[in-house]
Parts: C-alpha cells; structure tokens; sequence
C-alpha cells in the first residue's frame, strides 16, 4: 500500500492542475520525465565509479587514496546488498518475511521511512508525477474515452511499441553482454528507462483501447471493464491475498515456489477477479473500496446497492 501514498501527494501536488490545457499537461510531463531520466543517468554513473573506486581500494589496501575515493567506496558499501548478489542478506530477508505480521509490519515500515527520505523524493516522485501529467493529458484529449478513430489507436500502438520494443531491446542486449550486471539491467541507472517505458504505456493503451472499440470477446471485455471499475479493491485484494499466500502470517511459501509457479498464482488471482468483479457489480453500485473513498471525497454515504 506504500504506493498508494506516494499516488495521493502526486495528486495531491497535481490537483491545481486539473483544469490545464492538454499542451500544458504533456510540456510539464516531458520536463519531469526528462528531469527523472537525467537522475537516473548521473545515479548509474556515480554508482559505478562508487564500485571501481571500492574495487581498487580493496584491491590495493595498503595505498594511500584520495578523500573522494574513500567516500565513493563507501557509498558503494553502504548499497552493495541492494546490487550484488549475498545469500546471507537474502537469508535474514525471507526470515523475516516467513516470521509473523507484526515482525513483517515492523521491517516494511523500516523500508518505507528510508524510502520517503531518499528514494521517493529524488526518483519515485518525478516519475509519478510525470507519467500522472500525461494521463492527464490524454484524458483531456479524450483518448482515455474512446474519442479517437480506429485508425488514431491503430497508429499509437504501432508508434508506442516499436519505440518501446526497441529502446527496451537495446537495454536487455546492454544487459546480456554485460552479464546481468545489477548498474546495468536496472532501470533506476538508466537514462533511456522512461522512453521505452513511456512508448510501452502507450503502445498498450492504443490497443486497449483498439480492443474496446471491436465486438471481439465481448464477454472478456466486459469482465475486464469490471476489473477497471474496481481497481482499488482489486489492488488491496492483490495485497491481502499475496499476504497470505506468501508471508510467514499465512502460509509463508515466500522463496518456496519456482518461478513457473508464481505464474500460476498469478493466473489464479486475475481469474478469481474476471469471475468476482462482474458478480460484484451486478448487485453493487461501486467496490467496497470505492465506496468508502467516494463517501469520504464527497463527504456523504454514497449509493451502495443497485
């Protein structure tokens, strides 16, 4: 649920701009994407002379090294564990995560305050705020409604996934010759993150909505409509469900499955919500969480049954 606060202060930060021309919307959404990608590019740079400077100090102990050196291997000791592999950090993770609620609540909220301290304010924000302009924009254009010609959808996806499958191509390979270095396959050390990012998003959302102007699987269409409609109470069902299925307050098989099993897990939760959401809808007006976030928006008990 941390990610919904950070939703809520970009929102919240956003909030005057509700009213703004789409032009506006999409020059401040390139201004703080670019922003992010240029944080992003210097932080990939800073990290790996933090992990030269910290090789050649090891490598020479007994030599004397300048102040800037001294203190860019211990950025880089500071946040090795974060990058390399260590199987007694990983250990002491899943213990943990298979121990009970409250051990898992105390080192979640642990993570959480370092996070807003650092992490939010100098990568996560901007990223938000960006990609939350540009909906924003879209919806303003009416895209995100169904406004927009077949063949205007047709053209974003096309345009969307071939710059995103070939900006995304070009940083797997730099991942694969580079041996799945942690500085180079993450996307926090990557200048070219937001753009393969930004054209994906928009190459999924052309055909999406491509898909929502055909007749073809209606019935799939519909219960995926439902899913949308109760995106939040899908999401904390996501979060309560994985609570169970993973952590040591349920049947704690966190680090237990293989990776073909969590696809199963996966399959099985977006089928329980196509079978769940449609039923729910037909006999409620919003989901329960909706309701509540509805009720306290507009500060009256909205419309429940139908």
């Amino acid at each position: 649920g941390d990610i919904l606060i950070l939703y809520a202060v970009a929102g919240a930060v956003l909030y005057p701009l509700r009213k703004a021309r789409p032009k506006t919307l999409i020059s401040l959404s390139i201004l703080c994407l670019l922003f992010s990608s240029a944080v992003f590019a210097i932080s990939g740079s800073v990290m790996e002379e933090a992990r030269d400077a910290a090789i050649e100090i090891d490598s020479n102990p007994s030599e004397s090294h300048s102040e800037e050196k001294y203190q860019l291997a211990e950025l880089w000791t500071s946040s090795e564990n974060q990058f390399q592999h260590n199987e007694s950090a990983m250990q002491k993770e899943l213990e943990i995560r298979q121990g009970g609620y409250f051990e898992i609540a105390e080192y979640g909220a642990k993570n959480v305050i370092e996070n807003w301290f650092f992490f939010v304010p100098l990568y996560m924000f901007w990223d938000c705020v960006g990609m939350m302009l540009l909906g924003m924009a879209l919806y303003r254009l009416g895209f995100l409604s169904g406004k927009g010609t077949k063949k205007e959808y047709l053209r974003f996806t096309i345009i969307g996934f071939s710059i995103g499958l070939a900006v995304n191509g070009f940083e797997l390979y730099q991942g694969i010759v580079n041996d799945f270095d942690a500085l180079v396959v993450s996307g926090y050390f990557q200048g070219t993150y937001h753009l393969g990012r930004v054209g994906m998003a928009l190459g999924w959302l052309g055909a999406i909505m491509l898909f929502c102007q055909t007749n073809v699987l209606n019935g799939l269409r519909l219960r995926l409509a439902a899913v949308g409609r109760t995106a939040l109470s899908n999401y904390l069902l996501h979060s309560v469900l994985c609570l169970v299925i993973f952590s040591g307050a349920g049947f704690g098989l966190v680090g237990v499955l293989e990776r073909w099993q969590l696809y199963v897990i996966v399959v099985l939760i977006w089928s329980l919500q196509l079978i769940v959401s449609p039923w729910w809808l037909k006999r409620y007006a919003f989901g329960p969480a909706e309701w509540l976030w509805r009720s306290l928006t507009y500060n009256s008990k909205q419309k429940w049954r139908l």
